[in-house]
């Protein structure tokens, strides 16, 4: 058993001061203020810090000179999911971009396997396919070379490689064949998402009301607002039933349009994203995504011949500071961005929120800085600063 004492405790919902946890097997047990509750505890005390649920990112391409969509080995996977911890990242899918289906099926069989035994770092909840069935007139840093259109053969092909894993799949909505796999989707219990895609307002809703419930990283890669024709940005920012998704790293999005989404959504359809590439955590220079050659620059990924922006080098603890300490979102909002909304998207109930009966993924940050101070996954400390 173990008690873990804390300045101020963030469910994210519930703010509790002088708290401390009760931890037993992996789960919370109870939460208590004040300290020495629970005697026979092991006691771990983090003054001046807050304790937040582990983070949740949805939607990574790699980490550390790691890429998902050329994983050599299970070990390659692995030494990601530890990475991730020192960034406060409990959970995460490992994300594809688009490439030969043969090629994706390998990946999803790698990433299952990793999925099916717990690793010394952030769980891998499942597979988000990013592609390949989107728009060549929305590429952005999908290489066009393996654009196509959606075909439910497939679909399910990709859904058995990854053994029931494919959690989210993205799709450029007005595409032939699009209506049929999201409906395939749908019966796969698979979240199909908007992205990439030039799709007007109403074929943007037609999907919505096909069943797709998430607009892939919201802007960026879609049609350009147009009073006349707002696209399928907007039809993701009226539709209350859909998530959103965007990358906080205040280069794909203005800290203006971050607070259009805030001030316009639910704030329990808000999910905070990396994009994150192989290059995050690792020098400028040159690198690949999806047989496209990328170049970073000041930490800024970009296709090197078109010059558009290619994922990110985002990690989810600065896009938390970035959205409260630059844009001005009050913490325990931006805290549900990359916690509570994404475990409700994904269908995880154990985990997201902190209370009894919940796994013990907690990150412990600097109640000034909030800058992360350990990462705790299931109750045993993954990561100290």
């Amino acid at each position: 058993m173990l008690e873990i004492s804390v300045d101020l405790l963030l469910t994210p919902n519930v703010a509790v001061e002088n708290a401390s946890m009760i931890i037993e097997n992996g789960y919370v047990k109870k939460i208590v203020t004040g300290g020495d509750k629970e005697r026979g505890a092991e006691k771990l005390e983090y003054r001046g810090c807050i304790a937040v649920p582990g983070f949740i990112d949805i939607h990574i391409h790699g980490y550390g000179g790691i890429d998902v969509n050329y994983l050599k080995s299970e070990k390659d996977l692995e030494k990601m999911s530890e990475m991730l911890v020192k960034h406060g990242v409990t959970t995460f899918l490992p994300t594809t971009v688009s490439f030969p289906i043969d090629e994706l099926k390998k990946s999803a069989e790698l990433i299952s396997n990793v999925a099916s035994h717990s690793g010394k770092g952030a769980e891998v909840a499942g597979i988000y396919f990013e592609g390949p069935y989107l728009s060549k007139e929305k590429a952005g840093a999908q290489n066009p070379e393996f654009l196509k259109d959606p075909s439910v053969e497939e679909v399910k092909e990709l859904y058995r490689a990854s053994k029931g894993l494919m959690k989210i799949l993205a799709l450029a909505p007005e595409l032939p064949g699009s209506s049929t796999v999201i409906k395939e989707l749908n019966k796969l219990g698979v979240i199909a998402a908007v992205a990439h895609t030039n799709a007007t307002f109403s074929e943007a809703m037609k999907a919505f009301d096909l069943g797709a419930k998430l607009c892939t990283h919201i802007f960026n890669g879609m049609r350009v607002f147009h009073h006349r024709e707002p696209g399928a940005a907007f039809a993701g920012l009226l539709r209350d039933d859909v998530y959103v998704e965007f990358i906080g790293d205040l280069i794909h999005l203005h800290p203006g349009t971050i607070s259009l989404i805030y001030k316009n959504k639910p704030s329990d359809k808000i999910i905070a994203v990396t994009d994150a590439i192989s290059a995050t955590g690792l020098p400028d220079g040159e690198y690949r995504l999806g047989g496209l050659e990328i170049v970073v620059k000041d930490g800024i990924s970009r296709v090197k011949e078109t010059g558009g922006l290619a994922g990110s080098t985002l990690t989810l603890d600065k896009a938390l500071r970035n959205l409260v300490l630059k844009v001005g979102i009050p913490l325990q909002k931006a805290l549900k961005f990359m916690t509570e909304n994404p475990a409700r998207l994904l269908g995880l109930r154990d985990r997201g929120i902190l209370r009894p009966g919940y796994r013990a993924d907690i990150v412990l940050l600097d109640r000034e800085t909030l800058e992360i101070k350990a990462t705790i996954i299931k109750g045993e400390v993954k990561y100290t600063r």
